[in-house]
């Protein structure tokens, strides 16, 4: 079984999946990765791979037709349910984790999408999925802890819902995670 599957029959999938490839393949040639469907059953996995800044939707319901209504933007539904991966249930090509252990999904999902040479770590809000914008310590002044700021230099603020984020202790333990997956070529270089 390939381990991107299309949700459509046999005939049908060949087609699907090969419109899906040359659209990810088109995006890829513009520098743009395939968008990531991450359904209610991998929400920790839909953080992570936006800290990793990966395109990555979540669905937070499982109704047949709110999966179909996101379908129909191009994406690759990321999934643990085995049923979503048989029949016309979803018309897209789906990614199927079996790993029930979160650390363990992030390789097994870097090695059946193919997309590591799109990590780019802190790009991505892990809240949102918005894209991180750097700051200036000025521009959020009086909107971090003093200590923050007065620590830090450096700050990215997400473009969607406005949260900021510092390089702290959490991002440190991050970077640890980056390291054990065999991800430390794609960590940013660590500044303050």
């Amino acid at each position: 079984m390939s381990a991107i599957m299309p949700g459509a029959t046999m005939p049908g999938r060949m087609a699907h999946l090969a419109t899906i490839a040359s659209d990810c393949y088109n995006r890829s040639m513009n520098g743009q990765p395939p968008v990531f469907i991450v359904d209610v059953m991998l929400g920790k996995l839909a953080r992570w791979l936006r800290l990793l800044g990966l395109d990555a939707l979540y669905v937070r319901r499982r109704k047949p037709e709110e999966l179909r209504a996101v379908a129909t933007s191009p994406g690759i539904l990321v999934t643990r349910d085995h049923h979503l991966t048989t029949g016309r249930k979803y018309p897209g090509p789906v990614i199927l984790i079996e790993s029930t252990n979160w650390q363990q999904q992030i390789p097994e999902f870097l090695a059946k999408s193919g997309c590591r040479p799109f990590v780019r770590p802190f790009t991505r809000c892990p809240t949102c999925n918005g894209l991180l914008a750097e700051q200036p310590a000025t521009a959020v002044e009086g909107k971090v802890p003093r200590f923050v700021a007065a620590r830090h230099r450096r700050f990215c603020r997400c473009t969607v819902c406005g949260q900021i984020y510092w390089p702290g202790s959490h991002q440190r333990r991050v970077r640890e995670m980056l390291r054990q997956w065999g991800l430390a070529d794609t960590l940013p270089r660590n500044r303050t």
